[in-house]
């Protein structure tokens, strides 16, 4: 119950610091991923790419704000390891807080600069600009990604989903060297 109590409390503060005080050029802002749009499209790409082969993949959710993307795949999959990186030092705690009693791993980290562990697989809500440099930097070598309505600059999709009921697109790219 303390928990929940500090956790509500400290995801106010976290609204209120995000609305009014932070502002940086990178940011998209908190925008949630609406995690009822997007599960089952999360849930027929893992079935048709990876499928039973979960536990050699890692999972990373990039800018994961409060983490509910990162709670979700740990709580009904079985990767290796479960990752929620975000720069923001208020959403960073947030999402610590939210998931204490989770197998994850968050991360204070710039997304561009962390050395990943492959193969994963990648869900990811930010700037086009950041994705790019990301897969400039080799980070999503030998992975399978999935993107919420930006995709990589000069990058096709494997495949770009239309979520029905919204105006956002989930981008699909497959960047294995060997697929399952």
């Amino acid at each position: 119950m303390m928990i929940l109590l500090f956790g509500g409390c400290a995801l106010l503060i976290a609204c209120i610091y995000e609305l009014w005080f932070h502002n940086h050029p990178h940011r998209i802002g908190y925008i949630p991923s609406q995690l009822s749009i997007i599960e089952p499209h999360l849930e027929k790409i893992l079935s048709k790419h990876i499928g039973s082969h979960e536990k050699k993949y890692t999972f990373y959710e990039l800018g994961c704000g409060t983490g509910h993307v990162l709670r979700y795949i740990s709580k009904h999959h079985n990767f290796k390891k479960n990752f929620g990186l975000e720069l923001d030092l208020i959403w960073y705690n947030v999402c610590k807080v939210l998931s204490s009693s989770q197998p994850v791993t968050v991360i204070r980290n710039d997304v561009t600069k962390h050395r990943y562990n492959h193969p994963a697989f990648f869900y990811a809500y930010l700037k086009p600009e950041i994705l790019k440099k990301v897969y400039d930097s080799q980070g999503f070598q030998n992975s399978l990604v999935v993107l919420l309505t930006f995709s990589i600059p000069g990058v096709e999709p494997l495949e770009t989903i239309n979520i029905t009921g919204s105006q956002r697109y989930l981008h699909l790219y497959d960047f294995r060297s060997e697929k399952c």
